[in-house]
């Protein structure tokens, strides 16, 4: 499973013009990714170890946005260039 999520670059300033920050937000919809992907297919992407804890949640929608969570930290780290397992 290839995963998407949304990335929207942003340009904030710190208070003096010429130093600039780039900064990156990810975002997924998590209906929108129930609708594809069941919690066992996206804890596939995961170490065993995250499986434990997204299967302790009471809700599993409180599951799955744990997972979704841990799926854009590591595609922001991938994207920093950070080879890191979670």
């Amino acid at each position: 499973m290839n995963t998407h999520f949304h990335q929207s670059n942003l340009i904030s300033r710190n208070g003096l013009a010429d130093n600039f920050m780039d900064t990156n937000l990810y975002q997924a919809d998590s209906s929108i990714w129930a609708a594809k992907y069941s919690l066992p297919d996206l804890l596939e992407q995961l170490p065993s170890s995250l499986h434990k804890r997204a299967k302790r949640y009471q809700f599993e929608q409180d599951g799955y946005n744990f997972v979704l969570g841990r799926l854009l930290l590591k595609q922001g780290l991938k994207d920093l260039g950070f080879k890191l397992s979670l």
